[in-house]
C-alpha cells in the first residue's frame, strides 16, 4: 500500500509506504526527517491520497566512496 503525501502550504510531495495502522483516526504518525523533508511541524495539515506507483524501468546508483572501484567485480554486488 502506498500513499502520496502532499503538503499544500509548502508545495511539497513525496510518497511513502504504511507499516502499520495504529494512529487516531485523522491523524499520522511520520518519521522527523521526513516531516523535514516536507517541511512539516507538529501538527501541521498533509494530504494524504493511497495510489498507485507505476514500477521502475531505470536506476542509476552512485556509490558514496572511491572503495567501490577496489572492488574486483563490482557487478557481483
Amino acid at each position: 500500500m502506498l500513499f502520496e503525501l502532499r503538503n499544500d502550504a509548502a508545495e511539497r510531495v513525496s510518497h511513502c509506504g504504511v507499516l502499520e495502522f495504529i494512529a487516531e483516526e485523522g491523524m499520522i504518525y511520520m518519521p522527523y526527517w521526513m516531516m523535514g523533508n516536507m517541511l512539516l511541524q507538529e501538527g501541521d495539515i498533509i494530504r494524504v491520497k493511497n495510489v498507485t506507483l507505476p514500477k521502475g524501468t531505470y536506476v542509476k546508483l552512485q556509490p558514496h566512496t572511491k572503495d567501490f572501484l577496489d572492488i574486483s567485480n563490482p557487478k557481483a554486488m
